[in-house]
């Protein structure tokens, strides 16, 4: 969660402790009572951090506290909204976290909308499964991830130029000049080899895709969303990538 949320929820409340299917522990919508706490929470909340917006506060069965979303992140409340907790929910029965699912859901985007003519679309095979990854051209992590992408097959993988100016001064000015390339796909090969990129300059998406990334909660590279909305920042070996492609 949002770290001037942090502090407010772990220092402003007295105390503090320490999936879609995720089961039928999440309760959704409830009435009477449950609907006065929400509002007393969503009360407490807004008084401590008014400018985070909280997505949902859904009552579960582990002793009558309400699970919180904000931004994607996952913490916990006791209905006097007085206690707080952060970390993983584990069912031991089942072995499952929870938390973990549930914060999966919370992440998941909408792939279908995400604006395919502002990524650079590289197609392996028939490219019937589909991933989007936003990436850093001056990323190391982006360069062993693009290694495991090379040896999948049947996939169309649609990359978005993510710079993250901040850590690699010189990737603003290479996004732009594989954007401006006159192939794409092969300048980018070239950036995540670590090749010289002939400078160019043309109109580009990369501040439209900066704004993205940041409105979907990207923040580090390389992030991939795959076709069913799941979100997996960081490199994975390509198996892991072909089972979560299928």
């Amino acid at each position: 969660m949002p770290m001037n949320f942090k502090r407010a929820a772990k220092w402003a409340l007295i105390g503090v402790a320490g999936g879609a299917a995720a089961s039928a522990m999440w309760t959704g919508q409830a009435a009477g009572r449950d609907s006065g706490e929400r509002e007393r929470i969503a009360a407490r909340l807004q008084s401590l951090a008014p400018n985070v917006k909280v997505d949902s506060i859904t009552r579960i069965d582990a002793g009558g506290w309400y699970e919180v979303v904000t931004a994607g992140h996952i913490f916990y409340i006791d209905p006097s909204a007085r206690y707080v907790m952060e970390g993983s929910l584990i069912d031991i029965e089942r072995r499952i976290n929870l938390t973990e699912q549930r914060t999966q859901d919370a992440s998941k985007i909408a792939f279908g909308d995400l604006p395919v003519a502002d990524a650079i679309v590289s197609v392996k095979g028939k490219g019937q499964r589909k991933v989007a990854i936003f990436s850093d051209p001056d990323c190391p992590y982006c360069r062993r991830l693009e290694r495991e992408l090379a040896k999948l097959d049947n996939v169309t993988i649609y990359t978005y130029l993510f710079p993250l100016a901040s850590i690699h001064p010189n990737a603003l000015g290479r996004a732009e000049s594989v954007w401006c390339a006159a192939n794409r796909e092969q300048a980018w090969n070239t950036a995540m080899q670590g090749g010289a990129l002939a400078p160019a300059h043309c109109a580009n998406p990369i501040e439209r895709n900066l704004a993205l990334g940041t409105k979907l909660g990207v923040n580090g590279t390389p992030t991939l969303f795959f076709a069913d909305g799941r979100r997996i920042p960081g490199v994975m070996p390509a198996e892991q990538i072909d089972k979560l492609l299928r």
